[in-house]
């Protein structure tokens, strides 16, 4: 389980434990499905040769270790499930760290150094993106008084450790690099002024539902504003975003332009080519700007000259946004490879991974992959629900019988770690696909919005991890009958209260979340309602705990402990509720059944043998 985790690992403990401390006092003997009625059966057990008896037979056992160490194992299963939060390492395991590094560095590179190129030196930026990368983080001219352009610069933002790539044109930011990318960038310049030239340039403005989706090339002008031109995919018409009167202007703009990045490309002209490096440093981010031109003779990025280093502190504004910047990239990309997600979804997901710096800093390094974390955390929950049963086991034994059972201590143990690391590999795994899923995860989010949660990933984790809960209870029931602990028909009735046990805990934490959506107030002020993603759930576990710590109430750590501690009460309610139904109808039935017999003695000519009678 991850670090980001912890806050939440003592509710788990607290569950095993209580399962613990209720199951220890009680014998672990195996487990008939029929419940114990009289004190001669005591006797018959004592004496393993008076359990012949033709009339009452094998009398029925207490069903009460057997629900309680049903409920442990499921509630354990449930809790482990929940809490390894599948989803997000799902999620995690699809982002590329290179991928993300270079994205998020480009647009810091865009939002903090182009201001300060443009307010110190005069580079105004020009479009680099259509149709996919064209190969630039950055493309920006410098125009003259007259708005005219003269001085091209090429920039390529790396994150933190990441290096020149070798491409099949040469390493990056080489001339045999740059050149071809020129080339394709002047290319689609020109085919605006072909356009136009034969009067299919036409004036639109982007449709409604478009908006964000197009292809855009934006052209700097004189007076400081831009002209756009867009287009619907790769293979649609430019179009002039604007008025008429305003279209031979930016054309003639586009036409000077078009030159200048043709003569760069031939190297007839002046061409910067610059790296930005950012760092993520505990003070804020340092970007060091360093010139490329010599990188053939240099080789290496480490030799090439620096231009200037730029600190962003990160004072509480600015810190506040470079994590809204990290997670709207990190959103994108959660949408562009999770494409059952919607945005609000991937949104939501964006804000749970990234919360504070630290957060930020780990997106950069490789994650585990996704089957590495089900199984770790797999393992680790059914060695703790093991570990439990075989030391509460070794304790009953010694305190009842004084001495230990080792036979059947280490069957029980077996069977609960097979059993909650299979169910909570189950959960964990039901989680990822109900988010991977693209109809399983609109019904998720519909099902939120209808019970008024916030989070989707509530509806995703609850469920899954009660399918999980619920295969723990089948392994329980039926690896403890293979292993000899229970009969057929108690592992039958154990696999059924388990399940239900499991519903009822997934019912429980699902309305317990639409509780705090429909009456609970945040710290803010805010109906926990109107609230989504991280901000929702833990508004509404501090609801359930009492309120903020700030308000005086337990926050979040007491909610998470009372939502746990609350659903394993409710499995161990549910399961013990179901098993004692199943108790009583047998002792009807063995009543109606030993009446019956009473009744026929009474009457019958026939005197039962001496040898055959109870003593």
């Amino acid at each position: 389980m991850n670090t980001r985790l912890c806050k939440l690992a003592n509710p788990w403990l607290l569950g095993l434990t209580a399962w613990a401390l209720v199951v220890s006092p009680l014998p672990r003997t195996p487990f008939s499905s029929r419940a114990q009625l009289s004190e001669p059966q005591r006797d018959a057990d004592a004496d393993p040769s008076r359990n012949d008896s033709p009339i009452l037979g094998q009398l029925p056992r207490s069903h009460a270790q057997a629900s309680l160490s049903l409920a442990g194992g499921s509630a354990t299963t449930l809790a482990a499930a929940a809490l390894s939060r599948a989803d997000l390492a799902m999620i995690r395991a699809t982002i590329n760290p290179t991928q993300f590094s270079g994205a998020l560095g480009e647009r810091l590179m865009q939002t903090h150094l182009t201001a300060h190129l443009r307010q110190s030196q005069g580079w105004q930026p020009l479009m680099a993106r259509f149709g996919g990368p064209q190969g630039f983080d950055g493309l920006k001219v410098r125009l003259d008084a007259l708005g005219r352009p003269t001085e091209l610069m090429v920039a390529e933002a790396k994150f933190g450790s990441a290096r020149l790539g070798q491409t099949a044109s040469g390493l990056q930011m080489s001339q045999g690099w740059v050149k071809p990318r020129l080339e394709r960038m002047a290319t689609q310049y020109r085919t605006i002024l072909e356009l136009n030239q034969s009067n299919r340039l036409m004036v639109a403005h982007p449709p409604r539902e478009l908006v964000g989706r197009v292809e855009r090339l934006q052209v700097p002008m004189r007076d400081g504003k831009a002209a756009v031109f867009w287009r619907e995919n790769n293979r649609a018409p430019w179009h002039f975003n604007g008025r008429p009167d305003q279209i031979s202007e930016a054309v003639a703009q586009v036409q000077a332009i078009e030159q200048k990045l043709t003569t760069a490309a031939r190297g007839q002209s002046p061409l910067y080519r610059w790296i930005y490096r950012v760092e993520l440093t505990p003070q804020g981010y340092l970007y060091t700007i360093k010139d490329a031109s010599r990188l053939e003779q240099l080789r290496f990025e480490s030799k090439l000259p620096t231009l200037a280093r730029v600190k962003v502190p990160l004072s509480q504004g600015r810190g506040a946004a470079v994590l809204r910047i990290s997670r709207a990239e990190l959103a994108e990309q959660i949408h562009r490879h999770v494409p059952g997600l919607s945005r609000t979804q991937a949104n939501q997901y964006a804000d749970e991974l990234v919360k504070n710096l630290d957060d930020l800093r780990a997106l950069h390094q490789a994650s585990p992959s996704l089957s590495r974390t089900i199984l770790v955390n797999s393992a680790k929950a059914g060695l703790v629900g093991a570990g439990l049963d075989l030391t509460m086991g070794i304790l009953a034994d010694l305190s009842q019988e004084g001495e230990i059972d080792w036979t059947r201590r280490v069957k029980s143990a077996l069977v609960t770690f097979s059993a909650v690391g299979a169910g909570t590999a189950i959960g964990q795994g039901m989680v990822a696909f109900l988010t991977r899923n693209p109809v399983l995860a609109q019904f998720a989010e519909h099902s939120s919005q209808v019970l008024g949660l916030g989070a989707s990933s509530i509806v995703t984790n609850t469920l899954g991890s009660a399918v999980g809960a619920g295969a723990a209870s089948v392994f329980l029931a039926y690896g403890g009958y293979l292993m000899g602990l229970y009969d057929l028909e108690a592992a039958n009735r154990m696999a059924i209260a388990g399940t239900a046990g499991a519903a009822a805990s997934a019912l429980f934490v699902g309305g317990a979340f639409a509780a705090a959506a429909a009456f609970g107030t945040a710290g803010t002020g805010a109906a926990i309602g109107t609230l989504s993603g991280a901000a929702f759930t833990n508004a509404a576990l501090a609801w359930i705990g009492g309120g903020t710590l700030a308000a005086g109430g337990g926050g979040m750590a007491l909610g998470a402990t009372i939502l746990t501690g609350g659903a394993f009460l409710v499995v161990l309610g549910v399961t013990g509720g179901v098993m004692y139904y199943f108790n009583s109808r047998d002792r009807r039935e063995e009543e109606t059944r030993m009446r019956l017999t009473i009744d026929w003695l009474k009457t019958s000519s026939h005197p039962i043998p001496a040898s055959k009678m109870i003593r």
